[in-house]
């Protein structure tokens, strides 16, 4: 089993999170196979290594079939997004997730404020969570300094996603249940 098919059947958000960082290794390796090979022969081998191997060629593809060379998520990605965006709707509005609605509550002044500084243009409140977790793992990478207010906004936004991505995991096994009370 791949990296990437382990992640979607565990976590969908982190799975999500890692099919982005894939996207930018592909885009920071000029999607050329002999650098993703280097790459993923420092960390697998035989089997294994030939399944990494064929599901970045397969995202490579994706990628330059969906013209995201410079920029951009494949198909696969947006329709993941539109699924948690729906799930997040129903939640709050259908399930009335008491958990779920009390994350929100207190992420949503911290998520105003990214989606204000950021002028993003979300059309959800799943959309900017991601881009903001994402874009900390990047400034982790980078060993950059966090401000504690920067933290404790992700905080919020991990525990929020982390819930939803535990309603998904529900949602797909069938285990997600209305609470009538």
């Amino acid at each position: 089993m791949t990296t990437a098919k382990a992640k979607k059947e565990a976590n969908i958000v982190e799975y999500l999170l890692y099919l982005w960082q894939m996207e930018d290794l592909l885009r920071a390796a000029r999607f050329e196979e002999e650098v993703i090979a280097g790459f993923l022969g420092q960390q697998f081998e035989g089997e294994q290594f030939d399944e990494e191997l064929a599901w970045f060629q397969d995202l490579a593809q994706k990628m330059k079939q969906q013209g995201l060379d410079k920029a951009g998520h494949v198909y696969e990605a947006q329709e993941l997004i539109t699924e948690l965006v729906y799930l997040h709707s129903s939640l709050l509005n259908v399930f009335q997730d008491k958990e779920y609605k009390a994350a929100l509550s207190n992420a949503k002044e911290h998520l105003d404020e990214f989606t204000k500084r950021t002028k993003g243009d979300f059309n959800n409140e799943i959309e900017p969570c991601l881009v903001a977790v994402y874009g900390l793992l990047n400034l982790r990478l980078k060993g950059k300094t966090i401000s504690e207010e920067t933290e404790a906004s992700m905080k919020l936004f991990s525990l929020l996603l982390a819930i939803l991505a535990d309603r998904y995991k529900k949602m797909r096994t069938g285990k997600l249940q209305v609470n009538l009370n």
